[in-house]
C-alpha cells in the first residue's frame, strides 16, 4: 500500500517509462529495430552525458567531493518506493549495486519493450559514469531486469585514484586531502524536478539524433511517437485521478506529472536549445494535458461518465 505522496512519484516514473517507451517504438517501427536502437543509444548517451555533467558542476560549485559515492546519492530513481535494491560495495572509488525491483525495468518489460529498455540500461549510467569522472570512471552491468534470463541487475563501477593525478584526486577522495565537503547531496533537487529535466532532455536528445539521422522523417516518427504517448497518459492521468478521488484538471496534472505547462519557465527546459523540440512537447502534450478537465467520480454522483481510454480515442 502507497500514500499520496508516494503514488505521485510513480506517476511521474511511469510517465517518463512512458513517453520513451512511445518513442521507442515508432523509431523501431519506422525505421527498423537496428538503425531505431542505433538513434535511441546515441540518444540516452548524450542524456547520460548531459546528467553526468551537471551533476559534476554542482558537486564542484558546492564543495561536493566528486567521487561515486555522492555520484550515486544524486540518483533520483531511488526516490520512487518501488525500487529495491542494496549495495554490495558503497566505496567513493567503487560501487557495486544489485537491483531487485525496478519500475522502468518492470513497466518497459510489462509493456513488451524490454528490448528498448536495455537500450536505456546499457547507455545511461555507463554515459553518467563516464562525463562525471571526467572519461576516468568505469561501469559495467553484467545483469539486467530487462532480460529474461536475469532476475537481478548487477552494476558495478570504479573510479580510481591511479587513472587520475594528483589536484583529481584531492577534490574526489577522502584520502587524499582537499576542501571537506558541505553536503553529499544536490540542494533542491526534489524527485519531480530530477525526473522533469531527464525527461525534458532524453526527449530532446531522441528529437535530435533522429533528425541528424533520418532527417524530416526521424522528426515526424518522433512527432508520432509523442502524439501516442500523450493520448495514452491522458488517459493514465484521468485513471489515476479517479482512483484518488481527484478531477482530473490543471492542478492534479501539475501534482503527479513531471512538466509544468508553460516550458519558458520550467526548470527542466534550461539550456536544452532545441526550440523546435519544445514547441512540439508543449503544443502535442502539456497544452492538452493543462486544459483538460474530467471531473471526479463523486462529482459525478459516482457513475462514471465514460471510460476515459475510449474518450481519448475520438
Amino acid at each position: 500500500m502507497y500514500n499520496l505522496h508516494e503514488i505521485k512519484l510513480q506517476n511521474m516514473q511511469d510517465a517518463f517509462s512512458m513517453l520513451y517507451l512511445s518513442l521507442a517504438d515508432k523509431l523501431t517501427g519506422e525505421f527498423g529495430k537496428t538503425e531505431g536502437e542505433r538513434i535511441l543509444r546515441e540518444a540516452v548517451r548524450r542524456a547520460g552525458r548531459d546528467s553526468g555533467e551537471e551533476i559534476l558542476n554542482k558537486h564542484r560549485q558546492l564543495g561536493i567531493r566528486t567521487n561515486l559515492k555522492n555520484l550515486m546519492k544524486a540518483d533520483c530513481t531511488l526516490l520512487d518506493p518501488r525500487f529495491a535494491g542494496k549495495h554490495v560495495a558503497d566505496e567513493e572509488e567503487r560501487q557495486i549495486f544489485e537491483v531487485y525491483t525496478c519500475p522502468l525495468a518492470h513497466f518497459w518489460n510489462w509493456r513488451g519493450g524490454s528490448d528498448a529498455g536495455s537500450c536505456f540500461c546499457e547507455e545511461f549510467q555507463r554515459a553518467k559514469v563516464l562525463a562525471y569522472t571526467a572519461g576516468k570512471g568505469q561501469l559495467n552491468l553484467s545483469n539486467r531486469l530487462t532480460s529474461i534470463r536475469d532476475g537481478f541487475c548487477l552494476l558495478a563501477a570504479f573510479y580510481r585514484e591511479a587513472n587520475i593525478d594528483c589536484e583529481a584526486a584531492a577534490a574526489s577522495f577522502s584520502k587524499c586531502g582537499g576542501k571537506e565537503e558541505a553536503k553529499p547531496e544536490i540542494p533542491g533537487a526534489s524527485f519531480r524536478e530530477n525526473i522533469g529535466r531527464l525527461t525534458a532532455d532524453l526527449y530532446t536528445r531522441i528529437y535530435e539524433t533522429a533528425g541528424e539521422s533520418k532527417g524530416e522523417e526521424g522528426r515526424l516518427a518522433v512527432k508520432k511517437g509523442l502524439a501516442a504517448f500523450a493520448a495514452e497518459e491522458k488517459a493514465f492521468l484521468i485513471k489515476k485521478a479517479e482512483d484518488t478521488g481527484k478531477c482530473m484538471d490543471a492542478e492534479f496534472v501539475r501534482a503527479n506529472f513531471q512538466l509544468d505547462a508553460d516550458p519558458a519557465g520550467d526548470e527542466a527546459w534550461d539550456g536544452i536549445l532545441n526550440p523546435e523540440a519544445v514547441a512540439l512537447m508543449k503544443e502535442t502534450v502539456l497544452d492538452l494535458f493543462f486544459t483538460a478537465q474530467y471531473p471526479s467520480r463523486q462529482e459525478r454522483g459516482g457513475i462514471p461518465e465514460s471510460d476515459p481510454k475510449e474518450e481519448n480515442k475520438n
